[in-house]
C-alpha cells in the first residue's frame, strides 16, 4: 500500500455506510466516512502517511453487510 490509497465501493441503494480503518490490535486508526451514501460509485482516499509500518483492517460496513480488507502499509 502507498501512502494514499483509494477505496472504492457500489451502493444499488441510498444507505448508512461507515469506512474505518484499524491497527492489528483492533484500534481505530481512521474513520473515513459516516454517514448516508447515494446509490452509485463512490471512491474515498485513506492517507496513510501518519501511520507507522504495520498490518492494519480497513472495514466497511453498508446496509448490514460488513466487509474486511487486509491493508500493509510499508514505508
Amino acid at each position: 500500500m502507498y501512502q494514499s490509497n483509494s477505496n472504492e465501493n457500489q451502493n444499488s441503494n441510498k444507505n448508512y455506510i461507515e469506512l474505518k480503518v484499524y491497527n492489528i490490535s483492533g484500534k481505530l486508526v481512521s474513520n473515513l466516512f459516516s454517514g448516508i451514501q447515494q446509490a452509485g460509485e463512490h471512491a474515498l482516499t485513506f492517507d496513510a502517511a501518519g501511520l507507522p509500518s504495520g498490518m492494519y483492517y480497513a472495514v466497511l460496513t453498508a446496509g448490514g453487510s460488513v466487509s474486511r480488507i487486509r491493508l500493509a502499509v510499508v514505508k
